[in-house]
């Protein structure tokens, strides 16, 4: 079995892109100190983890595949119903986003970086 030279060229440029893309994330958790950045990766890392950990592998396979199947007939059969469901949960996700960027995250003080750039 051999592979073509532009697919495997292609592969991995792909995948150069991703973890370019990686680095500057860690980077910026890490140098620029990024806090919701930081925060948001964990609450996914942590969220990943409790799924793996009630789940095992064949269960979320046939879970995806049956989901894959189902979801997009049930959101044509019910399209404006699931629009405007989704709409208002948007709606309380900002204002309870809002709230939580505007008061107990920015009281938190960060080092600048700009009194670091200057030396």
């Amino acid at each position: 079995m051999e592979y073509p030279e532009r697919s495997v060229a292609r592969a991995v440029d792909k995948l150069q892109i991703r973890i370019n893309r990686a680095l500057s994330i860690a980077h910026e958790i890490a140098m620029e100190r990024n806090l919701i950045l930081g925060l948001q990766i964990t609450a996914a890392l942590l969220l990943i983890s409790f799924i793996g950990s009630v789940f095992n592998f064949l269960i979320l396979i046939y879970t995806f595949v049956l989901l894959r199947l189902s979801v997009p007939l049930l959101y044509d059969k019910y399209q404006d119903h699931i629009d405007d469901k989704l709409f208002m949960i948007h709606g309380k996700i900002q204002t309870q986003y809002g709230k939580l960027d505007s008061n107990p995250l920015r009281k938190i003080l960060l080092p600048s970086n700009k009194a670091k750039k200057m030396e």
